[in-house]
């Protein structure tokens, strides 16, 4: 049992030196919670970034990224290291709206745009091989599975994730009371706002900023 876990067992009543219900067997439950608790904040942030380098390849216009160990959520930035310039974020509507046999395009990217759950497309498609691409990605860490393993959570965030975990606990055993004040808790720590907010309206959701290029326009 790791120190997150003997929060979250802690704050259900058991003794996690001594415990009664969450021995080996039943600390799956939480530690599982505790897995949703690391995904769900790291969604909800995009505080866990990895650089990945991508090789491009003459007139290929997509690309599928595979972290070794991480999963892949979204890119926030892009750079041309040969260029020293950044790659604006487009659509496909958008590429679409420009010009629709923009697949034909090739020569150096100046867009980048993201496709399905882990595959980006370039445009224009790369005229040359072995040009590198920086990207900065937001990605979801590896679900860890015992005590030894590490926790890919930031230390500001370890409370936010017992909360979770505890609101998952009572919500299981049916006490709804006790399941809606962590549950609070999480969402009040965590940043997420819930009910009416007395002095101004705000949808959460997630977003990356998108260049002006290209337009129907230009």
């Amino acid at each position: 049992m790791n120190d997150l876990e003997g929060q979250v067992v802690r704050l259900v009543g058991d003794d996690p030196e001594s415990p009664d219900v969450f021995d080996d067997t039943g600390i799956f439950w939480i530690r599982e919670s505790l897995n949703d608790a690391v995904e769900e904040l790291s969604l909800l942030t995009g505080g866990v970034k990895r650089n990945y380098q991508l090789i491009a390849r003459t007139g290929a216009t997509f690309y599928r990224l595979a972290f070794a160990r991480d999963q892949y959520a979204w890119v926030t930035d892009a750079w041309l290291p040969g260029f020293r310039r950044r790659l604006e974020q487009t659509d496909i509507f958008r590429l679409n709206a420009y010009n629709p046999r923009w697949q034909q395009n090739i020569g150096t990217p100046q867009a980048y745009f993201p496709l399905g759950n882990n595959i980006i497309g370039l445009w224009p498609a790369p005229g040359g091989n072995d040009l590198m691409i920086e990207l900065t990605c937001v990605v979801i860490g590896q679900r860890y599975s015992s005590d030894d393993e590490r926790i890919k959570i930031r230390k500001a965030w370890q409370d936010i994730a017992v909360h979770f975990a505890s609101a998952e606990y009572y919500a299981s055993v049916g006490d709804v009371t006790n399941a809606m004040f962590e549950l609070q808790h999480f969402t009040s720590l965590a940043g997420i706002l819930t009910g009416y907010d007395m002095s101004k309206d705000y949808r959460w959701k997630l977003k990356t900023e998108k260049g002006n290029y290209p337009s129907p326009t230009e």
